[in-house]
């Protein structure tokens, strides 16, 4: 029998987010899914064809880009949950894990080895992720679904941003966690020198309080599907895209 799913988060402090509790699975965790490494190498088309099932006569566009915000918000929440929480830093590489789908093609979950206790700055702690995880299922998406690798990128900042806002009233939390995640989301290049991709995403709109109004650069296209409104930080919202 199949250990239950890694505890990230102390329930008493889940509350609205009690679902990061239930997305990440110990080996070998429960039955089904596509190895990481399979899902970028044919399997993308058939998996995103079946959520677009659920958005008959959409533009593609949207529906990749709400597959993605879905799969993101099952990768990301967590893992940050784990390390600023736990202190863990849990292996979430793409030839690491396998990826949980439900009929729906919606992705659920992911099982992976164990982990091991986190260590160094924010950018070697979520270099696994962001670098061999998101990255190579961007460029999947953007070759074989044809669409911008920009909006994908923008929706894991987008998500990392919603993290720290999260993260900067939890107790509990390390006390840094939500500046080491704007220093993931502002700095220009990784410490090797790399362009970083989650760099520009988002401007700040004046306010006469202390709380950040924040935009995306890059609209999610969500609204084009039926079932999902404007999101918040729209870009230009109401405006017709350009």
């Amino acid at each position: 029998m199949s250990a239950g799913p890694i505890e990230v988060l102390p329930p008493a402090l889940a509350g609205n987010y009690a679902y990061v509790n239930t997305c990440l699975w110990p080996a070998p965790g429960p039955g089904g899914g596509v190895a990481g490494a399979a899902l970028i190498e044919g399997r993308l088309d058939g998996i995103i064809g079946r959520f677009a099932a659920l958005h008959p006569g959409c533009d593609r566009r949207p529906v990749v880009s709400m597959w993605f915000q879905i799969y993101v918000a099952a990768l990301l929440p967590p893992l940050v949950a784990a390390d600023r929480f736990g202190g863990v830093a849990l292996p979430v590489a793409l030839d690491e894990v396998r990826v949980l789908m439900g009929e729906d093609g919606i992705c659920t979950g992911f099982v992976l080895p164990p982990g091991a206790p986190a260590r160094g700055d924010v950018f070697h702690r979520f270099a696994p992720v962001l670098l061999r995880h998101v990255e190579p299922l961007i460029e999947a998406l953007a070759a074989q679904m044809r669409v911008s690798r920009r909006l994908l990128w923008a929706n894991v900042a987008d998500s990392l941003h919603a993290i720290a806002a999260v993260a900067e009233h939890l107790p509990g939390a390390v006390p840094d966690a939500a500046a080491d995640i704007d220093r993931l989301l502002t700095a220009r290049q990784w410490p090797d020198g790399r362009r970083n991709p989650l760099a520009g995403h988002t401007r700040y709109l004046p306010t006469d309080h202390e709380h950040r109004e924040r935009a995306r650069r890059v609209c999610c296209l969500r609204h084009m599907l039926p079932d999902f409104e404007t999101c918040p930080a729209c870009p230009a919202p109401g405006e017709p895209l350009r």
